[in-house]
């Protein structure tokens, strides 16, 4: 009988915890662009609680290597963490959907699609009450490049930029890297190295969390160091957050862990929106 209490408590903990998530804000979905009668879409979270007149808007890529994953991946792992912090500041959050790499689409499809996603949001920011002047832009992995060369590359104004165990320079990639990102299918044209953010950096460049695992075997952790050096070369202000022992996804952070990266976030939303 009391295992039946035990477990009938429990039930009802995960179903007050799972209402109250649900309650912290609402999801939008919609279509930002159509290529080849293929629609891309944008799930746009956005906050219950009432923090500014105008919201700041954050905005996410997915990773996936490239070739698979779409917008739903913001709700797991560090990817939900960063998003839940967000939306308890009050600030918008945008995930989008890009072409992934195919015999149809290779770069520079997906950077175009975020690019314009972006702008998107932007040219209707005010049926959504987001701030032009305050947008901010992150992602894990694949979606980690696409984010930073968005921040470093294109006309957009970003105030941060939140890199997470992403590719900084092709270049510096090792063969076992390129076939464990891209997988064997795929073959890594030349004209990809075009696409290295590190290349895109300049004293204009927003200022940029990376956070990296140590025992990262895809990504491996040098390539935060590499675009590191290269925004210390340029005066950017950046925030390395290292991970002993993790790989590749940062499964498993402990309550610590997680509480750096939530304080590192609040940082960066303090002295920006404050």
């Amino acid at each position: 009988m009391m295992r039946k209490i035990f477990i009938l408590l429990i039930f009802l903990v995960v179903l007050l915890s799972i209402g109250h998530k649900k309650d912290s804000y609402q999801v939008t979905t919609l279509t930002y662009k159509i290529v080849d009668d293929k629609e891309l879409k944008v799930d746009l979270y956005e906050p219950s609680k009432a923090v500014f007149k105008n919201r700041p808007l954050a905005v996410f890529v997915h990773g996936g290597s490239f070739v698979i994953g779409n917008r739903t991946g913001i709700r797991s792992g560090v990817r939900e963490l960063i998003l839940d912090e967000l939306l308890a500041q009050g600030i918008v959050v945008a995930s989008v959907d890009y072409r992934l790499l195919s015999n149809a689409s290779w770069f520079p499809d997906n950077i175009e699609d975020v690019d314009d996603a972006v702008s998107f949001l932007l040219n209707h920011s005010k049926e959504f009450n987001l701030d032009r002047r305050h947008v901010s832009i992150w992602g894990t992995s694949a979606g980690g490049q696409l984010a930073m060369f968005t921040a470093y590359a294109s006309e957009h104004n970003f105030d941060f930029v939140i890199d997470v165990y992403g590719v900084t320079d092709f270049k510096n990639l090792s063969e076992n890297s390129i076939e464990s990102l891209f997988g064997e299918e795929f073959v890594l044209g030349l004209d990809v190295f075009e696409y290295s953010p590190v290349d895109f950096v300049d004293s204009s460049s927003p200022e940029t969390l990376i956070i990296h695992g140590t025992a990262d075997v895809m990504v491996p952790i040098e390539q935060s160091y590499l675009l590191r050096d290269v925004l210390v070369e340029n005066d950017v202000e950046v925030t390395l957050l290292e991970y002993e022992g993790f790989i590749h996804g940062l499964l498993g952070l402990s309550k610590e862990e997680e509480e750096e990266i939530i304080e590192e976030l609040r940082q960066l939303i303090d002295k920006n929106y404050s």
